[in-house]
C-alpha cells in the first residue's frame, strides 16, 4: 500500500520549487496508476534536508497541509559523522573531522543568512558543512511545529526503531492510517 516517489530525493520543497508543482506530482503514482491498484494508496519521498531548510515547512504547508510527517532521526554524533565521511568519499571535505567541526560555524555563517533572506537562495555549503548543527534536531523540529499540529508528526530515533523493527513498523503503519504487515 505504500509507494515511494520515482526518486529517492526529490527536493522540490527546498530547491526545487522553481519546476513548479507539475513538476513535483510527476514524481509519484499516477492518478491512472491508482486507479489499478486494489488497495488504499499512499505515497511519499524522503529528502533529509526539508528538515533544516527555513523555509520547507511553510511551502509544505501551503501545498499538503495535511501531510504526515516521519521523522527518525539518529544519534547527533553518529548522524554528524556519517555525513562527515559521506562529504570527504565525495570530496567535499578536506579537513579533518575535528578540524570541521571547529570551523563549521564559520564556514556556514554567511550561508545561513543567505538561507533566512532570500527564499529562492540555494545554499550547497550549508548543507554540506553544517554537520553539527544538522544534529540539533529541536531547532528545526520547533519551527515545523509552528506549520503542523503534533499529530502530524512521527518522530523517533533511528536506534529505538531498529530494536523493535516490526513493533516500531506497525506503530508507525497505524500513523499512516495503513494495515499493518505481518513479517518475520
Amino acid at each position: 500500500n505504500v509507494y515511494r516517489a520515482k526518486t529517492k530525493e526529490v527536493s522540490y520543497f527546498d530547491v526545487n520549487t522553481h519546476r513548479g508543482i507539475n513538476w513535483y506530482k510527476y514524481n509519484f503514482p499516477s492518478k491512472l496508476e491508482k486507479f489499478f491498484k486494489k488497495n488504499r494508496m499512499i505515497t511519499g519521498e524522503a529528502t533529509p534536508f526539508y528538515l533544516i531548510h527555513p523555509h520547507v515547512p511553510a511551502r509544505i504547508a501551503k501545498t499538503i497541509p495535511n501531510v504526515k510527517i516521519i521523522l527518525i532521526l539518529r544519534n547527533p554524533i553518529d548522524r554528524a559523522y556519517s555525513h562527515y565521511s559521506s562529504a570527504v568519499k565525495n570530496n567535499n571535505e578536506n579537513l579533518t573531522f575535528e578540524e570541521s567541526l571547529q570551523n563549521e560555524n564559520s564556514r556556514i555563517a554567511n550561508e545561513k543568512e543567505k538561507l533566512l533572506a532570500d527564499p529562492n537562495h540555494n545554499s550547497a555549503n550549508y548543507y554540506k558543512w553544517s554537520y553539527f548543527e544538522q544534529g540539533i534536531y529541536y531547532n528545526f523540529i520547533i519551527e515545523w511545529m509552528k506549520y503542523f499540529p503534533k499529530e502530524n508528526f512521527y518522530i523517533t530515533s533511528y536506534e529505538e526503531f531498529f530494536k523493535n523493527p516490526k513493533e516500531n513498523f506497525n506503530d508507525l503503519f497505524n500513523f499512516l492510517g495503513i494495515s499493518n504487515f505481518n513479517f518475520e
